[in-house]
């Protein structure tokens, strides 16, 4: 089969985790931890407005590797991070 991407389109979705711990008063004295997502607001339509993963789509002759980390280098400052499909 020989498959074109003239036909589709495909795009890397980022979804970006982060834990922290902040100190809390409780009995245990134990850290909380607190998860946060990366979030981006859409620019078009469907959902203008709404927060998604940021995404991109993935350019002709390009690697999904190299789609993520421009994606990263557009919309953040972060640099070497660990991911995985």
């Amino acid at each position: 089969m020989n498959i074109d991407n003239k036909n589709f389109m495909l795009t890397v979705n980022l979804a970006i985790f982060k834990v922290d711990e902040t100190a809390r008063a409780n009995v245990k004295k134990l850290p909380r931890r607190e998860l946060s997502v990366l979030l981006t607001k859409r620019k078009r339509e469907p959902f203008k407005g709404c927060r998604a993963f940021p995404y991109r789509f993935v350019g002709i002759g390009e690697s999904l590797d190299d789609a993520v980390f421009r994606e990263l280098g557009e919309k953040t400052t972060l640099q070497n991070l660990y991911f995985e499909q």
